[in-house]
């Protein structure tokens, strides 16, 4: 799936205010992580026309759910607007519609827990890094939580929402870790997303371990990653 946004005015969606269709948004408020034992909020929006058509659509799976919708749940106030921005995109005839499955990052540790879950390798001692005080290893969960994006949510998503399943119309996406998580994911399950979302990602969290991974990881099928 290939979006270009240059033809959007996004000048009209404020990323301070909530503009998104809300009988369109479906909250799974306890969907259970097997992978790491744990339970997350999963939130998905279903496209302009789900409701009325037979039609099925591509699905993009984003990390850090409670910073893609909820301007309010945002440390910033400001969120990533993708339901209005998907909307706006198939309003103008850009695209045909799209499903977005976002999970929320893990509250534990203050908040850090989504380093944990965000990278398949621990970082150095956060006391090694500039800006870190806290003397904690972080991260390692990702394998985990890779695993559970391809083959818990995935199937489940693709079960009970028309979706086209099929690697070409599955994207991961995410932003800092998210972007970090996103491109191991896209990497490590090349035969279910064909398309990675990586933005300013937080390469340096891990990047040793990364780099050594993307060397030794064989690409058997075409990627689309949009950075």
């Amino acid at each position: 799936m290939t979006i270009d946004t240059k033809t959007i005015d996004t000048q009209k969606i404020d990323a301070r205010v909530r503009n998104y269709d809300p009988n369109r948004m479906i909250l799974l408020s306890d969907f259970e992580i097997p992978q790491l034992d744990r339970r997350r909020i999963v939130r998905i929006y279903l496209p302009a026309d789900y409701n009325t058509s037979s039609k099925h659509y591509p699905v993009i799976y984003m990390h850090d759910g409670q910073n893609v919708f909820e301007p309010e749940l945002c440390i910033s106030g400001m969120s990533w607007q993708a339901a209005e921005h998907l909307d706006s995109l198939q309003a103008h005839g850009e695209i045909d519609g799209a499903i977005i499955v976002a999970v929320d990052n893990s509250p534990l540790q203050n908040g850090l827990g989504r380093m944990n879950e965000y990278s398949p390798w621990p970082c150095n001692t956060v006391s090694e890094l500039d800006d870190w005080n806290i003397k904690r290893t972080l991260g390692g969960e990702g394998e985990a939580y890779g695993t559970f994006i391809a083959e818990t949510l995935k199937p489940y998503i693709d079960l009970h929402y028309r979706t086209r399943a099929e690697r070409e119309f599955s994207t991961v996406a995410g932003s800092s870790m998210g972007g970090l998580i996103s491109l191991y994911i896209a990497l490590n399950y090349q035969h279910i997303f064909a398309n990675a979302g990586v933005f300013s990602p937080a390469f340096w969290f891990t990047e040793a371990s990364l780099t050594h991974f993307i060397r030794h990881t064989s690409y058997d099928t075409p990627l689309s990653p949009i950075l």
